[in-house]
């Protein structure tokens, strides 16, 4: 049996209501109609909860995963209403995810909204193109004022309406409160772990510069052919490993060239696929 009430009759969240022909009393709660469910895909945990806290505020479902693979499998067992997808996860890039989301007939339909890291934000002043798919994107550091509205439009009937940031700032996300994660913390000389630590966040800086070159200039990984990539990338290559060497110790670049090892990797899986 099912009951149309009008909750704006109703006083209080939480009320004992009898039916008018059956005489049956059942419990009606305030706003018990299901929520839509948000899936954040971000590497920072804290980022995550951060934004999670957020959604919930605002009356959204939200759950979060930590990395490319995860967030394939729970968008497949979940069904999400939105996925809030970081273009630099690790394991597998927020991109490819987007793109096997558009490739599964199951899932394909998901509305996707991508988290562009920005690794320098007076680099990249234009909006990105195609999106790999994604129904629109987001900066990092525009999460807390335009999130929501960004969620709304996709979730709405019409059609989605792009909202862009006023003005692009110079600060540098990773040192944001709310990515959570500094470049670097205190140096420990002591640490058994140390080298192997830095190691990873030298990493996970290469991977945010080159997600964001391949997300702001697919029109390239698209034209390119046979082994010209570097070539057509050139610029783009060279202003990101002089922002990678001035934010990371002579000691590692100089044994290994990260950007490089992820953008061969990045054309590899590109090539592949197409």
């Amino acid at each position: 049996m099912s009951f149309n009430v009008r909750d704006d009759k109703i006083p209080g969240d939480e009320s004992k209501l009898r039916c008018f022909n059956c005489k049956e009393v059942f419990l009606h709660n305030k706003g018990s109609e299901e929520k839509p469910l948000i899936l954040v895909a971000n590497e920072s945990r804290e980022f995550c909860e951060t934004v999670t806290d957020l959604l919930v505020k605002k009356n959204y479902e939200a759950k979060f995963v930590n990395d490319g693979v995860d967030a394939l499998m729970m968008v497949q067992e979940m069904r999400p209403a939105v996925v809030l997808l970081d273009v630099a996860l690790p394991r597998m890039f927020g991109f490819e995810v987007c793109e096997t989301i558009r490739n599964t007939e199951e899932i394909r339909d998901t509305k996707i909204l991508l988290i562009a890291a920005i690794y320098d934000q007076t680099r990249y002043k234009r909006a990105p193109v195609t999106l790999y798919g994604a129904d629109d994107y987001i900066e990092k550091h525009h999460i807390h004022d335009l999130l929501i509205k960004k969620i709304e439009n996709l979730l709405s009937e019409s059609p989605v309406e792009k909202v862009l940031p006023e003005a692009v700032h110079s600060k540098d996300p990773l040192a944001s409160n709310l990515d959570g994660e500094a470049l670097a913390k205190k140096l420990d000389e002591s640490s058994a772990g140390f080298e192997e630590e830095e190691h990873e966040k030298a990493k996970r800086l290469a991977r945010i510069i080159v997600s964001d070159i391949a997300l702001y200039n697919e029109h390239l990984l698209n034209e390119g052919v046979d082994n010209n990539y570097l070539e057509l990338f050139k610029e783009d290559l060279e202003e990101g490993k002089q922002y990678f060497r001035e934010r990371v110790s002579r000691e590692i670049w100089e044994k290994r060239d990260y950007i490089i090892e992820f953008f061969n990797d990045l054309i590899a899986k590109h090539t592949k696929s197409n």
